[in-house]
């Protein structure tokens, strides 16, 4: 168990995470917030739910996540929707933009 642990919903899991992304003590996750947290670990992990932004949340306020109030529940809802959509924005550009340069090499080898 480390320091991170000593927070509620953080489990060995969630802390292992954390680490990787940077974040190391509860002040580390303090200065950061939740949302900021939450995105370091959807970039290193694209199935990170939900939940994981409930439980940081929870964390910082000293909570078990399922006690948030429903305001701060859907405000982080629609923050992670959001998110999720500029997420698979930039993957779909990343997408078209690498299918279009092995398009553009196909031509160019046809060519010569």
């Amino acid at each position: 168990m480390g320091k991170l642990a000593v927070l509620p919903n953080i489990g060995v899991r969630l802390e292992e995470q954390l680490n990787v992304a940077g974040i190391d003590t509860p002040e580390s996750l303090r200065e950061l917030g939740s949302r900021e947290a939450w995105l370091k670990l959807k970039h290193m992990d694209p199935s990170v739910n939900i939940t994981r932004l409930y439980a940081l949340e929870g964390a910082l306020r000293g909570v078990r996540w399922h006690l948030l109030d429903d305001t701060t529940k859907d405000e982080l809802k629609e923050f992670a929707f959001q998110a999720d959509q500029e997420l698979n924005h930039d993957q779909r550009v990343d997408t078209a933009y690498r299918s279009h340069q092995i398009d553009n090499r196909i031509s160019l080898t046809a060519e010569l």
